[in-house]
């Protein structure tokens, strides 16, 4: 007879945890496994797109099988009584993602988080997230986690102050999910652009009903088909395109800024007034969003944190703070797997998955109960999910 344990009753007592101190006053829900996949081809990225994995319906419509579950609970929000009003939701399910070769992570992972909607103190908000999300890593047995924060709204303020166009800035803030991200960002907008192709300046030339048949019938022909992505949507990906194409070239004195407002990383405190300083140096104000800082760290009580400028997450929905909870003593080679979850602000997300209809200020945090456990020393099997 097998001694080892299942991995779902490993984790119980973990998520159980996890559960009664992240989600305590919110509401439980359990998403759909499939959702529509054109939220999501819309919302999380190119990189995590290319992840999913999508299905078609015998009628021909596309899904895709939740690789995360904070649009789902959006959506929940979204379809709710309480739509647009005050109210935390709280879920513990599976998400599936594509692992790139040699990863070695696992295409199917449970997580356990929190998503809170229009509190009317978002910095509060904030404050009690990050604050829950240590506390019930604590209650795991996971009392020396690294603690990351940043703020993606700081960051495009900055970037935006230095003259950067609206697009570019936000495409080199999110560059900081991936390692060297920012610094081939850079590479690349320090490059004079190539011109769009033909087909491009084709679609800017003409009415909006006209560009999105002439897209249509592209589609239709198998050329330029995205996995769950409308005829619209790439229609607003080419148009974006073709308006970062026609953009100036970065000048080295901006890139000397990005480089140096990406280096900031250190203690929470002392990192977030060098970013003060630097940022007016060039003229830009970020006292404000620095002030609400001060209001987070105070709420974890004396735990430490460190704030990284050039922080971002791979999930592109994230607008303002976003964190990261990590293990540094798992699997240091293999890096991702050290992180055992993370979360941020997300207040344009129910704004975009409703058209505009519904406009609510968002935040949330998920965490990986396998990891948790594992961290724990409760696990010695591996760190695969």
């Amino acid at each position: 007879m097998s001694t080892v344990a299942d991995p779902a009753l490993q984790t119980q007592p973990v998520v159980a945890r996890l559960i009664d101190i992240l989600g305590e006053g919110a509401r439980r829900i359990d998403p759909p496994v499939l959702q529509p996949a054109r939220v999501f081809a819309e919302l999380i990225g190119e990189e995590l797109t290319r992840r999913a994995f999508f299905t078609n319906a015998v009628d021909g419509s596309e899904w895709v099988l939740r690789p995360d579950l904070t649009i789902p609970a959006a959506l929940e929000h979204l379809c709710g009584p309480l739509a647009g009003e005050c109210e935390r939701l709280c879920y513990a399910g599976l998400a599936f993602r594509q692992q790139p070769p040699g990863h070695g992570g696992e295409p199917e992972f449970l997580q356990v988080g929190m998503e809170s909607y229009g509190a009317s103190d978002a910095v509060a908000e904030d404050a009690l997230l990050l604050a829950r999300t240590m506390a019930a890593l604590e209650q795991c047995g996971v009392r020396d986690a690294a603690l990351v924060v940043g703020d993606i709204g700081l960051s495009l303020s900055f970037f935006e102050g230095l003259g950067i166009e609206p697009f570019e800035a936000r495409r080199l803030t999110l560059a900081g999910a991936r390692p060297g991200g920012v610094e081939a960002a850079l590479v690349r907008a320090l490059r004079a652009p190539p011109a769009s192709d033909i087909f491009t300046r084709t679609l800017v030339g003409l009415p909006r009903a006209d560009a999105l048949a002439l897209v249509e019938e592209r589609i239709a022909a198998g050329h330029g088909l995205l996995a769950g992505r409308t005829a619209e949507q790439i229609l607003d990906r080419l148009l974006a395109r073709a308006q970062r194409d026609g953009a100036p070239a970065l000048t080295q004195a901006q890139a000397q800024g990005v480089r140096a407002w990406t280096s900031i990383d250190g203690d929470a405190r002392a990192a977030i007034e060098r970013a003060v300083e630097l940022a007016g140096h060039h003229g830009v104000d970020l006292s404000t969003g620095a002030a609400g800082w001060m209001r987070r760290l105070v709420a974890l009580e004396g735990r430490p944190a460190r704030f990284r400028a050039g922080l971002a997450r791979p999930l592109e929905y994230y607008d303002g703070m976003v964190f990261e909870v990590h293990a540094p003593w798992l699997d240091v080679a293999s890096g991702p797997r050290t992180l055992l979850g993370g979360g941020g602000r997300t207040d344009s997300l129910v704004g975009r998955l409703s058209r505009g209809r519904v406009e609510v200020r968002a935040a949330g945090a998920a965490l990986r109960p396998a990891r948790v456990l594992r961290a724990s020393g409760g696990d010695r099997r591996g760190a695969g999910q």
